[in-house]
């Protein structure tokens, strides 16, 4: 959502007016306003609507920067999120992504290319055997 309060930050500053300005034309609290030119909070699609209206844009600009940002949270996991996710110690994970190359540190924190990585560790896959459980029994 930070991604969209930037742009609504931008689309104001080109219009030379002010948050009052704008909270008082929309009939919005300017705490709202605010809120979501900092990305605290979210806004829903006819909030969008509304302010693609007033900066006479078109809405779908304001909504592919979440639509951009959701397909890079699905791509991108943080460190503690892919040791939750993938089941791994710290230690093991950081070698295997590292092997991978699917580490990338941006603003000191570590993320991991969920794509690279998921290939990676198909390396590893051990094809099923084809024994049903009953089978394995019958061996014992």
């Amino acid at each position: 959502m930070k991604e969209a309060g930037v742009r609504l930050k931008q689309l104001r500053r080109k219009k030379e007016i002010t948050q009052e300005q704008v909270a008082a034309e929309l009939n919005i609290s300017v705490d709202t306003l605010r809120k979501n030119e900092q990305g605290i909070r979210g806004m829903s699609v006819e909030l969008l609507d509304i302010y693609a209206d007033y900066y006479n844009v078109d809405i779908t600009s304001m909504k592919e920067v979440p639509e951009q940002l959701r397909k890079l949270r699905r791509q991108y996991l943080r460190y503690q999120q892919a040791e939750i996710i993938y089941s791994i110690s710290h230690k093991k994970l950081f070698e295997l992504a590292s092997d991978a190359g699917a580490i990338y540190r941006i603003d000191g924190t570590v993320l991991i290319n969920r794509d690279i990585f998921d290939a990676y560790l198909e390396r590893f896959h051990e094809p099923a055997t084809g024994k049903g459980k009953e089978e394995i029994k019958d061996e014992r």
